[in-house]
């Protein structure tokens, strides 16, 4: 192979793994497991035409821990058939964090990733702009709330699980079955888009990443989730700080867009914190249930999936099929150890986003955005759980990619391969290693006598 074709191969398939990843919340939540695997394929080719590994960073390296540790649950998990069905979605969407922090290997690259990232956000938030506009102010029902409504019917009438597709109201899902998961996947990525398109030279690609960002809050006003309402004013407190002199024309455009917003949204505002509100009282009433849960196994929780805390809460007369809760979802599901495991990586992903901030001028906005990421993650998770669908725990493994690819790229931190990401890596390997050349040695010593 010339060095031209290889390097049009290359070229090739980064782009391609790229486009596998970021396309995975445009199509139904049970393709995502199938685009983060030709994702991987496609960065292992880019990888060998580079001479390169599948990379890990340091906030990979706490995931792969979780994932081997949930692997090992699974012998005394109380629901090990849907456990194994979600611990497969975990792993098969973390090969989309695997994907992109291969490929994600120089500044241009990491900067086409995050322009392709804001082009996906600002569609479905438009999208949702326009489900609500057709539908609630035009009157046109034809419009559906959920743009792959009638494939994901079929699909999960399969199933047989008893899946609640239909959003209430006038409530925009864009391809997502249910509006929260879209003001989720939004959420997450709304720290990087706002990166991208407030940092470095004004340009084309920033002007359209601004677009996509007033598309995105646009979109998750409309999805009418409080607890994505709360993140997002979280979201802007830490972007806010991170751009202080710019603080004045950021307050004038947010008050301008609050001008703008229907009443409609400003009534759903009005309800956080109305202790009569039926939803709020019914998520106090699960976290009892999922408290009760966790107070059988504090330590070593009763496994992934929704066969951990659906069941009890369906006998309760409640159709939620987790804890309304990051945290305690984590705790139930993982015990003690699984929780420790999500708070340390938060604190590295934290940690990661302070050094970016302190590291030089033109990292700040990239920090910041990390910060704000894990704190819009964190008050989000208060109130709900937003790692449930794949397509918004896709958007998180590639929040945790960026974070862990700024590092690589702009403070030249040396990641790790996969094999030496793994728990007791350093112990085994180097054994693993020495017992296959023993095995091996004398096969070769008899063949070069025999020669």
């Amino acid at each position: 192979m010339t060095q031209e074709t290889a390097e049009g191969s290359r070229s090739q398939a980064w782009m391609w793994s790229l486009l596998c990843v970021m396309c995975i919340p445009l199509f139904p939540q049970y393709i995502a497991p199938f685009l983060s695997m030709a994702a991987l394929l496609f960065a292992r080719r880019d990888a060998r035409i580079g001479r390169r590994r599948v990379r890990v960073g340091a906030a990979g390296t706490v995931l792969v821990a979780y994932l081997c540790f949930m692997t090992v649950h699974m012998l005394w998990a109380t629901e090990r058939q849907l456990g194994l069905v979600f611990l497969a979605v975990w792993m098969t969407v973390f090969m989309a964090y695997l994907a992109l922090t291969t490929v994600l290997v120089t500044r241009q690259r990491l900067e086409t990733a995050q322009f392709a990232l804001a082009v996906v956000v600002g569609l479905l938030g438009l999208l949702a702009v326009v489900q609500y506009v057709l539908v609630g102010f035009c009157g046109i029902t034809q419009m559906p709330l959920q743009l792959w409504d009638v494939v994901d019917e079929t699909v999960y009438g399969l199933t047989g699980l008893p899946v609640n597709l239909h959003s209430l109201g006038v409530r925009p899902a864009a391809t997502f079955p249910n509006p929260n998961m879209l003001a989720q996947f939004l959420l997450l990525a709304v720290p990087f888009v706002a990166a991208y398109g407030f940092s470095g030279k004004r340009s084309a690609a920033k002007i359209l990443s601004r677009l996509s960002l007033l598309f995105a809050v646009g979109g998750i006003f409309v999805s009418f989730s409080r607890g994505a309402y709360l993140a997002l004013g979280a979201i802007a407190v830490v972007m806010c700080i991170a751009n202080i002199r710019r603080l004045v024309p950021i307050l004038m455009v947010g008050f301008s867009v609050l001008m703008l917003l229907p009443d409609s949204i400003y009534l759903r505002l009005s309800t956080i914190g109305d202790a009569t509100d039926l939803a709020i009282n019914e998520r106090f009433e699960v976290w009892g249930v999922t408290m009760q849960a966790v107070l059988e196994r504090p330590f070593i929780g009763h496994g992934i999936g929704i066969g951990t805390i659906w069941p009890r809460l369906h006998e309760c007369g409640f159709s939620a099929p987790h804890a309304h809760n990051l945290f305690l979802e984590f705790f139930v599901e993982g015990g003690l150890f699984g929780l420790i495991l999500l708070l340390f990586l938060l604190w590295k992903l934290f940690r990661t986003g302070f050094e970016l901030i302190i590291h030089a001028p033109k990292t700040r906005m990239y920090g910041a955005a990390v910060i704000a990421f894990v704190g819009g993650l964190c008050v989000c998770g208060m109130v709900d759980q937003p790692l449930f669908a794949p397509g918004v725990l896709a958007m998180f493994m590639v929040a945790v990619a960026f974070a862990d690819a700024f590092s690589f790229v702009e403070m030249k931190r040396t990641p790790l391969t996969f094999g030496r990401a793994l728990p007791f890596s350093d112990y085994v390997i180097p054994r693993l290693e020495a017992w296959v050349k023993r095995k091996t040695a004398p096969k070769e010593e008899q063949k070069d006598n025999e020669e």
